[in-house]
């Protein structure tokens, strides 16, 4: 180098040659980390299984929104087939019961809930009225091949006892209404096998009893109550309204009651019925 800073062999200033200059080219190296190899060797197993539970819970999911359509159709039909064959007018309260859940969600919402489970029961309402709409118009256009008869309601609640996750439950569900509707309605129950004058001898045979027990009491169109000898207070005794007539023994006192007994009456006015 000169001592103006120039190189003597080249002629350039001696800064030029300070410099390198490299051109990048990108490439894709994989490296494989010993610890973290280690580690999903050892740990292979269970995200094998974690693997296996979320798709099982996924088919669940899956499973359980089919049967869910499905029950929801049934109680269309169902509804439907109640509107043309009730008694007493029907009335379906699945929009009142899917307004209400709607109107829960909404109220979370402004406290920062979220709007998802919201807008899933917006689209579960419109889809059961539009299918509900289609079956209204084919009852009023007359098309019973949309409508359900009894033969058919049948075959739908076997189908529905069938379903593999909600069937056993929806039939534990009849069983506890059967049993309920069994208690609220049963019928008075008579022996038609004990041929004629099976009441007239059970009401005899109840009559002698009673009037048995009523003897027990000073009751009954008669009665021999052997009581203690002391002088007997006018009304103290059952079913005597002034002492009755007393009849004197030495040491004992008989009391004879001549009213006949209202037990008995009672019993007699409520037999006559039958």
């Amino acid at each position: 180098m000169e001592a103006d800073g120039m190189c003597h062999q080249c002629g350039h200033p001696w800064m030029d040659h300070m410099h390198i200059y490299y051109t990048y080219v990108p490439t894709t190296y994989q490296h494989r980390d010993a610890a973290i190899d280690r580690d999903l060797t050892e740990n292979a197993g269970v995200i094998q299984l974690k693997e296996e539970a979320i798709r099982m819970k996924k088919e669940a999911i899956q499973e359980f929104y089919l049967e869910y359509r499905q029950i929801e159709e049934a109680a269309i039909q169902f509804g439907f087939f109640l509107k043309r064959h009730a008694i007493t007018p029907y009335n379906d309260a699945t929009i009142e019961y899917l307004d209400m859940l709607i109107d829960q969600e909404r109220q979370k919402m402004q406290v920062g809930g979220s709007k998802h489970r919201h807008e899933k029961l917006q689209k579960q309402k419109a889809g059961y009225l539009q299918r509900v709409e289609v079956l209204e118009k084919a009852m009023k256009q007359g098309d019973e091949s949309k409508l359900l008869d009894d033969k058919g309601v049948a075959q739908l609640v076997n189908s529905l006892y069938a379903l593999p996750h909600f069937g056993n439950d929806l039939r534990n569900i009849v069983k506890i209404q059967e049993s309920a509707a069994e208690s609220s309605y049963r019928e008075r129950s008579y022996n038609v096998s004990g041929g004629v004058g099976f009441h007239r001898r059970r009401r005899m045979n109840r009559a002698q009893k009673e009037a048995a027990g009523n003897s027990d009491y000073g009751e009954g169109s008669w009665a021999a109550n052997n009581i203690p000898a002391y002088e007997p207070i006018p009304g103290s005794f059952p079913g005597e309204l002034d002492g009755g007539m007393i009849g004197g023994q030495p040491g004992r006192r008989v009391v004879v009651v001549h009213r006949p007994s209202r037990t008995r009456e009672l019993w007699k006015s409520f037999t006559n019925l039958f």
